[in-house]
């Protein structure tokens, strides 16, 4: 038994269904040495729901008995959702059409004679390329993301000016038509 009965950490192993690992970082005074101990324990701990990923930060509470060999803990809920996950999700779209860009990019560069020629650039050196490449290229795509995100927002609001202005219009329209009317009658 670890001692607490709630704890909140990052899930940092989610391998097998309904079941995820974090760990907890625990400090306990040791009388002996008259010190204190800082330590990490791993908790197992089960998802009925199997909603956890890995990198989710959760809140997990002690379920009062063993749910398996190693289970004794059960997941609260999810504080925060991993956001690379959750956002490859949303843009699938945009995933696809990165990973079509970054193979076209490998297959040109590695067929690029004057960087390989006569064993110049190591391969390690071509990796070390491509890994700044991804990292431009999913830079650009998220500022693509934002830009296409503030132009929607753009839209919504002048959609909600235009609807207002042509409500208060109408209102005003009819405030003369009813005054008219009042007008008329007597």
């Amino acid at each position: 038994m670890t001692g607490f009965t709630r704890a909140v950490g990052k899930v940092f192993n989610k391998k097998n269904k309904k079941t995820c690992s974090m760990y907890v970082y625990v400090k306990r005074f040791d009388s002996t040495y008259k010190v204190h101990v800082h330590k990490r324990v791993k908790i197992h701990f089960h998802d009925p729901e199997d909603r956890c990923n890995k990198g989710d930060i959760v809140s997990i509470v002690h379920s009062g008995r063993k749910i398996s060999s190693m289970k004794t803990f059960q997941l609260d809920r999810i504080i925060e959702k991993n956001p690379v996950i959750q956002g490859m999700r949303e843009e699938n779209v945009d995933a696809e059409w990165a990973t079509q860009n970054l193979n076209r990019m490998e297959s040109s560069m590695l067929n690029d004679q004057s960087l390989v020629q006569f064993k110049k650039i190591p391969i390690a050196m071509l990796e070390l390329k491509l890994a700044k490449k991804r990292t431009q290229l999913m830079r650009e795509l998220r500022t693509e993301k934002r830009q296409r995100e503030k132009t929607q927002e753009k839209r919504v609001k002048e959609r909600l000016k235009m609807s207002t202005k042509n409500a208060n219009e109408t209102r005003f329209t009819d405030l003369v038509h009813k005054h008219k009317q009042a007008s008329e009658q007597f």
